[in-house]
């Protein structure tokens, strides 16, 4: 769900694969490639160590182009090999760009910053084919294999120069039986088969074949030799032993189903996936609602007795937490300050002795999160995790965990991550309020059966996708979109703008409806789309107000709003309706139409909603 878009000119977000064993290696790494192009999808490539000799294979685009290109090559059999995926930032997605990189018999893959690319660069001279600091690696090991003609060696000299945070795997046509690879930031996975090792940044992967892994830790790295030996270092050289890790996630291939989009489906999902949260938080017979945390059962009473907690995220993560401060702060008292993660880490914050720390990522891999992980832990500050991913970075760093349990989410838009962030939330702000007694049992009770109805409230508005369509049709000739909440609705409002700028590439931005006057409103004309989200609350009728200031500046009006509500029906251009609920769920659907105004409105641009511009799921670097 961490779909927070800053790019550094010297940066680029990837995935890595290798594969080495007695299958056909061709197919392992395009295959796991299709798994990992939600890393980066603008460039791959991969090398193959055949009975011809090496073979790399390199193409723009996503595993289709590169699969084209591996058919034109000709013989690409082999048991060795490499495979990546490029999100560009640093060099234009071309295929000079694309990895694996070469430097004379030394081909490398690589993730991450070298921070110090120009220097490197400076000192050894080229030549350099791309315009990637990842070729820099290449000819550093190079460099040093020319010294001491050992692989190893070369690898262990060549971290030592670099800085930065990086991932990287490395082999050689002098020495075709070894395969190297080194940690420093970037997840890295070693997967282990029956004579046969897996390397991925992310462990799904190789679920097909194995759930036996080992996560590398930064500074470690991985030797494999000869198909059957592998050993661990430290970047001191140290020998050091590794604990197996056996994954009890079920590999699950998912497929479209018959939707023109991974989105839609995801989209559709959404009633599923809060009904298996609810079924697993609520104790019916009780009528309460029941949520543990992993590793430590009295997390949460810490949190009630701290009588406050720091929720860090990126993206749309970021605006989940938001709407957990509104949901937090009303039902259990408790004080919440909300960072995004790339200021966090930057501004110095104020953390008063062992404040708790609750870190949101979709994917558990999100850089600028990891770091506050980082941050917290040499604060010794409890860290409670919230993820969609068992075994990612985030979920094995945190002290405590609880996870969004959506299933796999292809789409670079999040979807279902994103309202089941929101509902973990809300039962969380359930519980809090009970520990911290501002909440009583009977308050609780009054809320579990809207909970129990939810369900079917997301799938009432879902059959409603044609007011969306038609939303959609009056949309897509506009040039700016302004979206407009109140209270606990802004957040969602902020989620709404996202995603219509990153699915349609056009301009969007949400503001609190109360700011209008001060200064948005000067942006209205007849080219401007304004988004409303006022369903029945306690601050509808001012929202409406600010609605109606924008409908006379010539604005087309699209409202959100509660079935059958006559003033939300006047001031729309189009209404999209949902059923009378609470106020902390109506905002939960209030999502469901900003997700299909804002998906239709692309696929009626005819852009791939799957894939957008410039944009990948995975945000695995500053």
């Amino acid at each position: 769900m961490e779909n927070n878009r800053g790019t550094c000119l010297n940066r680029a977000m990837c995935g890595i694969i290798g594969y080495v064993g007695f299958r056909d290696s061709k197919e392992v790494l395009l295959k796991g490639l299709e798994k990992i192009q939600y890393r980066g999808y603008d460039s791959m490539g991969l090398v193959i160590v055949t009975k011809q000799g090496f073979k790399r294979v390199r193409s723009v685009g996503d595993v289709r182009q590169l699969r084209e290109k591996v058919a034109e090559a000709g013989d690409c059999s082999g048991s060795w090999g490499l495979g990546h995926s490029r999100w560009a930032t640093h060099g234009a997605p071309v295929e000079a760009n694309a990895h694996p990189h070469k430097a004379e018999h030394i081909y490398i893959v690589h993730n991450g910053i070298i921070e110090n690319a120009e220097e490197l660069k400076a000192w050894l001279k080229g030549p350099f084919l791309s315009e990637t600091d990842s070729e820099v690696v290449a000819h550093c090991i190079l460099d040093s294999y020319k010294k001491n003609h050992s692989l190893k060696e070369a690898v262990f000299d060549t971290i030592s120069k670099i800085k930065g945070e990086y991932a990287i795997a490395v082999m050689s046509e002098k020495d075709p039986n070894e395969l190297i690879a080194f940690k420093k930031g970037p997840s890295l996975v070693i997967g282990l088969g029956e004579k046969e090792f897996f390397l991925s940044s992310d462990a799904q992967v190789f679920l097909p074949y194995t759930n036996k892994v080992i996560f590398l830790k930064d500074g470690e790295i991985a030797h494999i030799q000869h198909k059957e030996t592998f050993c661990f270092y430290s970047e001191e050289k140290q020998k050091i032993d590794k604990l197996i890790t056996v994954l009890d996630a079920p590999f699950t291939e998912t497929e479209k189903e018959g939707y023109p989009y991974y989105m839609l489906k995801e989209i559709y999902e959404q009633p599923d996936c809060i009904a298996n949260l609810i079924e697993t938080h609520i104790n019916k017979k009780a009528c309460k609602v029941e949520m543990g945390v992993n590793n430590e059962k009295d997390f949460l009473d810490q949190i009630a007795q701290k009588g406050c907690l720091n929720i860090v995220a990126c993206g749309s993560s970021y605006y989940a937490a938001l709407y957990g401060k509104y949901v937090i702060e009303k039902l259990s008292r408790i004080s919440v300050e909300v960072d995004m993660a790339s200021e966090f880490r930057y501004r110095s914050p104020v953390l008063s002795d062992r404040t708790p720390v609750l870190l949101i990522s979709q994917s558990g891999e999100t850089a600028d999160t990891l770091a506050v992980l980082r941050m917290a832990q040499e604060l010794f500050l409890p860290v409670l995790s919230l993820c969609n991913v068992v075994h990612s970075s985030l979920d094995r760093g945190a002290s405590a965990q609880l996870y969004m349990s959506a299933g796999t989410e292809k789409g670079v838009a999040s979807t279902k991550a994103f309202t089941s962030t929101l509902l973990i939330l809300f039962l969380l702000s359930i519980v809090l309020g009970r520990k911290k007694g501002s909440l009583s049992l009977s308050e609780e009770q009054k809320i579990i059966p809207s909970l129990l109805l939810f369900p079917d409230q997301m799938k009432k508005v879902l059959s409603r996708e044609q007011e969306c369509v038609a939303a959609a049709h009056l949309l897509r000739s506009l040039k700016s979109f302004i979206y407009l909440g109140r209270d606990i609705y802004y957040p969602l409002a902020l989620e709404g703008a996202l995603k219509m700028k990153e699915l349609t590439y056009i301009h969007a931005a949400a503001y609190p409806a109360g700011e209008m006057k001060h200064g948005p409103l000067a942006l209205v004309d007849e080219d401007t789309a304004v988004v409303g989200l006022a369903p029945e609350s306690h601050v509808s009728k001012k929202t409406f107000s600010n609605l109606e200031e924008a409908r006379s500046r010539g604005g087309k009006m699209i409202v959100v709003g509660t079935k059958g509500a006559k003033e939300a029906i006047s001031l729309s251009d189009c209404f999209l309706s949902i059923p009378p609920c609470n106020t902390y769920l109506s905002s939960i659907l209030c999502v469901l139409p900003l997700q299909l105004i804002a998906y239709h409105t692309a696929c009626s641009l005819g852009h791939n909603v799957d894939q957008p511009r410039n944009l990948a799921k995975s945000v695995t670097v500053e």
